[in-house]
């Protein structure tokens, strides 16, 4: 069951992170990540725990360096947002060490998994694979793709593209793949 002091803390945390314009992926996963520390000290109120508690968080389980440096953001967000708004006057989170995690390394698609799908799928999926494999979309923003959104320049095409934290940049596309965005929205009406 859940503490009510920490669901009127997470409920005015998710206000203020809505408040801010944050992504509703970021909001799920930050929300999750300090659930998961709601859950471990769910008989205590949020504003009691100590660094050592924090840290003992941190420590539990058998976490890649990547995942204990996104909990640790979020838990830092959560509890700085707590100071900010006066909830509390000491930041338990302030004093957490920094976690190094190794840059991750691309892991693209083996060219040859990317020719049977280009080949085997119908076209909306061929376009997907081509947009991830030649543009270099990540599958949220291709999802996105409309064809409002591939532009004729100087140099031929170009994508605008809505990425992470609502960031648009401008990508190029080969001639084909541009005809081919533009034949399938033609197609499909």
């Amino acid at each position: 069951m859940r503490n009510d002091e920490w669901t009127v803390a997470l409920d005015g945390w998710r206000s203020w992170l809505i408040a801010a314009h944050r992504a509703s992926g970021t909001i799920y996963q930050h929300l999750y990540r300090v659930g998961r520390l709601e859950r471990q000290y769910a008989g205590r109120s949020p504003w009691s725990l100590t660094t050592d508690d924090i840290i003992a968080h941190l420590r539990e389980g058998d976490l890649s360096a990547s995942t204990q440096r996104a909990r640790r953001t979020s838990i830092r967000g959560f509890y700085a947002w707590a100071v900010a708004t006066g909830r509390l006057t000491r930041d338990p989170s302030a004093l957490l060490p920094a976690v190094h995690a190794p840059l991750g390394k691309p892991r693209p698609a083996p060219d040859e998994a990317v020719e049977a799908a280009r080949f085997a799928a119908d076209v909306r999926v061929r376009v997907m694979v081509q947009l991830g494999a030649r543009a270099g979309l990540r599958c949220c923003e291709i999802c996105r793709v409309h064809v409002r959104d591939v532009e004729a320049d100087m140099l031929g095409w170009s994508l605008r593209v809505l990425g992470k934290g609502g960031r648009t940049r401008v990508v190029p596309l080969p001639d084909d793949l541009a005809h081919l965005i533009v034949r399938e929205a033609d197609a499909s009406g």
